[in-house]
């Protein structure tokens, strides 16, 4: 390409095409193994890479995300359309180009930065999203034997949640 000044510039479009045909994919079921998730991947077209990101505690598990790059853009195309939204076991996928969750991507490699030994693991009954929500030291144990005093709190509660 030659610019308004009369220099060329050359673009590397092998590069450019490469970028887009990688593939993020979050909220998969921890449940879910590698070979499941890279045949649903895989049924849009040739797979360059697939990478499922594994619990470091218990390797049976995933992270919820993954990356992989199709050998065409196309099927990179057809995957992001198809799979996007979709609902699996009761989780939604967020399925993007790799590329275009770069604020995303940041946040998932922050931990790149803290050595192994200061990391804190996430318990496993932790990673599941509840709908429940525990409230401690709301009423003392002489408050539960008053009737009024109980329907008072638990209107309360009922009226902030």
């Amino acid at each position: 390409m030659t610019t308004t000044d009369g220099r060329v510039v050359t673009t590397d479009t092998k590069a450019e095409d490469e970028e887009d045909n990688r593939v993020f994919m979050g909220g998969i079921p921890f449940s879910m193994s590698e070979t499941e998730v890279s045949k649903i991947c895989a049924s849009f077209g040739k797979l360059k890479s697939f990478n499922l990101i594994k619990d470091s505690i218990d390797p049976t598990l995933n992270k919820g995300y993954a990356f992989f790059e199709y050998a065409d853009e196309r099927a990179a195309e057809k995957a992001i359309k198809a799979l996007n939204n979709l609902e699996i076991m009761d989780k939604k996928l967020k399925v993007q180009k790799a590329s275009a969750g770069s604020k995303q991507a940041n946040q998932i490699t922050m931990h790149k930065n803290v050595p192994d030994d200061k990391r804190l693991d996430i318990p496993k009954y932790c990673q599941n999203p509840s709908n429940v929500v525990q409230f401690l030291n709301m009423i003392s144990l002489e408050d539960l034997f008053e009737p009024a005093y109980l329907n008072e709190v638990k209107q309360e509660l009922l009226t902030e949640c």
